[in-house]
C-alpha cells in the first residue's frame, strides 16, 4: 500500500498540520511508502519560507503543486496522474476543504482510487465565506471513501447531515500516558504557594475555542497560589492571556507557543492537561 497525502501549504504548523506530520512520520517509520502533495496558492508569497514544507521534507518526499485560484484544473490533473501512476494500491489522504475538493475531483468521487479525509473541525462562524467553505467541504466529504473524525462532536454533526455511519471512523487524539500528571502531584502543586500551576492544553488558544482553561481556584482551595501558566498548544501565533472564570482571580499568564520553524515542540511540564474546547477531540492516553 502507498499513501499519498494532500493538503494546502499554509506555511505554518497548526493543529491539523502537526497531526498530519506525525501521521506521515509514523507511516514512514513503519515502512509504508508515503509522499506529500502540497497545494501552493499563487496568492501566497512563494518566496517566503514554508516551515510546513520543510518539516515534511525531513521525513518524506514532497511535491508542490501550484494552484492559481480556489480551484485548479491543472492541479486536479496532476493529482490524478500521480495517483494513477501508483495504482492499484494507492490511497489519497486529504486534509482541509481545498484539498478535499481537489482530491474528490481528481479521483472522480473515489472511483479511480480511494480517498480518505480527516476532519479536524470547522469554525461555524456566521461569515458567508466560512459557510461556503463548509458547504464545499461537506460536498467533497460525501464523495470520499472514508472520513476520519477526531471527536464525537464532529461524528454526530456529520451523522445529522446524512452521512452513513459506515463512512465515518472516529479516531480520538492520543496523549502519552507518562505526560499526564498524577492527581496527588497536581493537587500538591496547586496548594504550594511557591509553585506555579501550569495547564497543558490540547489545541491553541484562539477565539473559536469555547471553553478556555479556568484560572479560578477550586472551592476547597484555602488560598490563591501564584498565577497559573498556560503553555501554548499548536499555534505559531502569539497567545493571548487566558480568560478567568472569577472576577477575584488574577489573570493567567501565557507562555510562548510552538515556534513556526520547528516541526515538533514540547511544552513546559504541565500540572494538569485538558482540552481547549467542547468540539476539540476528546483525547485518550495512547497505549
Amino acid at each position: 500500500m502507498k499513501v499519498r497525502f494532500l493538503m494546502q501549504d499554509t506555511r505554518a504548523l497548526y493543529g491539523a498540520e502537526r497531526a498530519t506530520l506525525r501521521l506521515v512520520s509514523g507511516l514512514a517509520a513503519a515502512g509504508v511508502p508515503v509522499r506529500v502533495l502540497l497545494l501552493d496558492e499563487a496568492r501566497l508569497d512563494s518566496s517566503a519560507p514554508s516551515p510546513l514544507a520543510d518539516a515534511f521534507r525531513a521525513i518524506a518526499p514532497v511535491e508542490t503543486i501550484p494552484v492559481a485560484g480556489r480551484l485548479s484544473r491543472a492541479a486536479v490533473r496532476r493529482i490524478r496522474d500521480l495517483l494513477l501512476a501508483d495504482a492499484p494500491r494507492a490511497i489519497l489522504h486529504s486534509t482541509g476543504y481545498k484539498a478535499d475538493v481537489h482530491a474528490v475531483l481528481a479521483s472522480r468521487s473515489s472511483t479511480l482510487f480511494p480517498v480518505v479525509s480527516t476532519v479536524h473541525g470547522w469554525l461555524f462562524r456566521r461569515d458567508i465565506k466560512e459557510r461556503l467553505f463548509l458547504a464545499a467541504n461537506l460536498w467533497a466529504l460525501r464523495r470520499c471513501s472514508r472520513v476520519v473524525v477526531l471527536s464525537a462532536f464532529y461524528e454526530n454533526y456529520l451523522l445529522r447531515r446524512g452521512f452513513s455511519p459506515l463512512q465515518l471512523a472516529r479516531i480520538p487524539t492520543a496523549y502519552p500516558p507518562d505526560a499526564v500528571p498524577p492527581a496527588d502531584a497536581a493537587d500538591a502543586l496547586w496548594r504550594d504557594p511557591d509553585a506555579p500551576f501550569t495547564y497543558g492544553m490540547l489545541g491553541r488558544l484562539s477565539d473559536e475555542k469555547t471553553t478556555p482553561p479556568s484560572s479560578a481556584p477550586p472551592p476547597a482551595s484555602p488560598a490563591w497560589p501564584p498565577p497559573p501558566r498556560v503553555p501554548g498548544g499548536s499555534s505559531s501565533r502569539a497567545t493571548a492571556p487566558c480568560a478567568t472564570a472569577s472576577p477575584a482571580a488574577p489573570p493567567a499568564s501565557a507562555l510562548p507557543t510552538a515556534p513556526p520553524s520547528r516541526a515538533s515542540w514540547t511544552p513546559p511540564t504541565s500540572s494538569a492537561v485538558r482540552t481547549s474546547s467542547s468540539s476539540v477531540p476528546a483525547w485518550r492516553t495512547s497505549p
